[in-house]
């Protein structure tokens, strides 16, 4: 898939942005996000379903979340 010049974005504007562009990746769009002038990660969409798990250990518990 291309991507255009308004999909490449520096970490800082990413940031402040980060909930509009998680969805246009869901759409299909991928976002390439850079550091200090170079890439750094690139946001896509995700189809792999996750499955919670809860771990329990006497008063504590923790959650995590694993692919399935």
């Amino acid at each position: 898939m291309g991507f255009a010049a308004s999909d490449v974005v520096p970490f800082t504007q990413a940031r402040a942005n980060l909930s509009e562009w998680a969805d246009q990746a869901k759409a299909g769009a991928e976002k390439i996000i850079t550091k200090n002038g170079e890439s750094y990660v690139t946001l896509i969409e995700s189809s792999v379903p996750v499955v919670p798990v809860i771990f329990l250990t006497g008063a504590y518990s923790m959650r995590q979340t694993y692919p399935l």
